[in-house]
């Protein structure tokens, strides 16, 4: 937790704040000085904590953040509950090395996060002196895991045949090809089962080159894996992610958010419902006939 914070009042003369709705800019400024944060800016935030502290519904607080995202002022992670604000550094700078190691204290206990790519950018841009007490921390979250999987009884795919697709994946050709990989190991990260990653970055480019936003891939990608983890759907019936971006545009139906019938309980859960409700009306027919 950061006891102080600095808030610079040029700020509110930032063109991507003046943008926002009313409730984005008052979500902003409670994002970059809540008790919740850290000296870097990524923390632990589920949203009900904000609701809590702002007196909010939890929908509009989720209503109110996809606007500070689309403005390109914080990210989110909805499977870990992290947030990050992106320009933090830039208005909390690191002054001195002792500063960048208790930064990099406060993110050691942060569970795995694609997030971790985008605070190295941040530092790499607002506090380039201080990268080395980051290094191992961002090395271990944002290296991704290899998978090794059985295709058939007599074939697996192996550590070296995964790092081979890896270095062989798809540049493109045009200038903003960093930011285009950045993009697409961003959906790489989030996607709940990560194997044959060479076909999925030819899924990839054929969404893009259908105009297809690299953003709605990336909130595809983070609600699918919203929704298996509610549903506790097994690795092996998890869709492959080049399946995912095929043809068919099966992530058309996750860009917005997971279906709708998963949030309010399991599978089966209306249904209980019902069931409940039936029986405490005939237990209160019951029970008013004996009364009688």
């Amino acid at each position: 937790m950061s006891r102080y914070v600095k808030f610079f009042p040029k700020l509110w003369n930032n063109r991507s704040i003046r943008s926002l709705p009313e409730d984005g800019r008052n979500l902003y400024l409670y994002l970059c000085t809540c008790p919740h944060g850290n000296m870097a800016g990524l923390y632990h935030l589920p949203l009900g904590y904000g609701a809590l502290d702002l007196q909010w519904t939890v929908e509009r607080v989720e209503k109110a953040l996809q606007t500070c995202e689309e403005a390109h002022l914080v990210k989110y992670d909805p499977l870990e509950n992290l947030l990050l604000v992106l320009h933090y550094l830039q208005y909390n700078a690191l002054e001195n090395v002792n500063q960048a190691k208790g930064a990099a204290k406060c993110l050691e206990e942060l569970p795995p996060t694609p997030l971790l790519a985008d605070f190295k950018a941040c530092v790499k841009q607002y506090a380039p002196s201080f990268l080395y007490p980051f290094e191992t921390l961002w090395k271990g979250f944002t290296e991704p895991e290899t998978v090794t999987e059985t295709i058939t009884k007599k074939e697996e795919i192996t550590i070296k045949e995964t790092e081979k697709e890896k270095i062989n994946l798809p540049v493109p050709p045009d200038n903003d090809s960093e930011q285009k990989d950045n993009d697409f190991d961003q959906f790489w990260a989030y996607y709940p089962r990560p194997i044959g990653r060479k076909k999925t970055a030819a899924a990839w480019q054929k969404r893009l080159q259908e105009n297809v936003s690299p953003q709605d891939l990336i909130n595809a990608a983070k609600h699918y894996a919203l929704y298996c983890r509610k549903m506790q759907t097994q690795p092996c019936f998890i869709k492959h992610p080049a399946n995912f971006l095929g043809s068919d545009r099966g992530f058309e139906d996750y860009i917005n958010g997971p279906p709708e019938n998963i949030c309010s309980g399991p599978p089966g859960w209306h249904h209980l419902q019902e069931m409940y409700a039936r029986y405490r009306e005939e237990e209160l027919r019951d029970e008013t006939i004996g009364n009688g």
